[in-house]
């Protein structure tokens, strides 16, 4: 008994394991995928600092 048990709990342990493991590399590649996307469109910078008075009123006035 104690054996079947023990080999359930293996047998658990990898499978969550392998679990774990699949979601985190499907994680990376889909932000691989996001960062060669952003590479080809060019270098992008989102700002929300406004330091120039002139942009405020550009962004302002639309």
């Amino acid at each position: 008994m104690r054996l079947i048990n023990s080999l359930t709990l293996l047998l658990f342990v990898l499978i969550a394991v392998v679990f774990v493991d699949y979601i985190s590399f499907d994680r990376a590649y889909k932000n691989s995928q996001i960062e060669l996307i952003a590479s080809k469109i060019g270098y992008i910078k989102l700002s929300t600092n406004f330091k120039n008075d002139s942009y405020k009123k550009f962004v302002y006035v639309k």
